[in-house]
Order: structure tokens, then sequence, then C-alpha cells
């Protein structure tokens, strides 16, 4: 969620976890909305997606958008995190949640367990860099990587399994197992 100034984007993907591998089909990315605006955005996105759960970074003004979802639009599939405040709903990216979703992402891509389909997406792959300890985006944005970076991040948690009915980690598990013995 950004401010709608102008500079980072209010961004998300809608990623189908009905079928495996995981696929991003759809995007949306704005640097000029309004926080105010932007819950009505997704409600109406994520309605035609089967009413898709939603996962908020509720760093700075994300809450805001949270409360909008939550009170105004009584979204029933938003995701509630032990990394969340006030409701409990969305997640707050700490150091720990970016570095694990980052692994897990990272794990994602190169075992093609989740397909990114969008070139923007796939445009700020190529600026997400190591900086220090951390990842971000050498130069441009790095918005839509990290919306992929908060859903890696949920797919490591076992509450992942309660929405999608299988747990991640193990099918990496089991795909590993088997490649090597293949090998």
């Amino acid at each position: 969620v950004s401010r709608g100034a102008g500079l980072d984007y209010s961004a998300f993907s809608i990623i189908d976890i009905t079928e495996y591998p995981f696929k991003q089909v759809l995007t949306y990315r704005n640097n000029q909305i309004s926080y105010v605006i932007y819950p009505d955005i997704i409600w109406r996105l994520v309605s035609k997606y089967n009413n898709a759960y939603v996962l908020v970074e509720i760093n700075d003004i994300g809450e805001a958008v949270v409360d909008i979802l939550n009170d105004e639009f009584e979204y029933d599939n938003l995701i509630a995190t032990e990394c969340a405040d006030k409701y409990g709903y969305g997640v707050r990216t700490t150091k720990k949640v970016k570095r694990m979703g980052c692994s897990i992402l990272k794990d994602m891509v190169e075992q093609k367990k989740l397909i990114v389909q969008d070139s923007n997406t796939i445009d700020e792959f190529g600026q997400f860099v190591m900086k220090g300890s951390s990842y971000e985006a050498d130069s441009g944005h790095d918005d839509l990587v990290m919306g992929l970076v908060i859903f890696a991040w949920l797919v490591g948690q076992d509450s992942f399994t309660e929405i999608n009915d299988s747990n991640f980690r193990d099918r990496v598990y089991s795909d590993n197992v088997q490649m090597m013995e293949e090998q």
C-alpha cells in the first residue's frame, strides 16, 4: 500500500492456488491511487476471483486498507496472522518476514512452483538484488515482487494449509527426494 503520491506503487498479485504449480493470474499496480480508493479496487477484483483470500501488508497506511475492507466491505476472506496488530488481519513486513519470504520465493521460482506471468513483475525481478542482509530494488520499483515475497512467506506458514489443503514444505521435500532418487 502506497500513499498515492506518484512514488511507490500500491500493488498486488492474484495467485491461483487451486492448481499446482501456483500461477500469477492478475496484477495491479498504481502509484497515484489513494489508499481510501484502493480497498474498492481490491474488493472488486478479488470478488471476481472466487472471493480470493487477501493478505495486506500493514506497514505504514496498510492498516487503513484492512480497516476499510473489514469494516466497510465486511470482506470475509481477510487473512489474519501473528505478525499483525488490531484485528490480527494483515502482515507487518519485518526483517524476519522478508528474509523468510525471499528465501521461499527464490525456491518457488527456481523449482517452478510459482509461475510468474506479468511483464512488470518480471522486470522488477531483474532489479531485485541483495543489499546488505536484505533484498530490494537496485533501481526502479519492487512493489509487485514484494507482494510475491509476502505470498511466499504465507506459503511457508502452517496457516496456509488451512487455506489451500496442502503443505508446501512437504510438497517441496517430497519433490526433492524424488528428484534425488531419480538421479
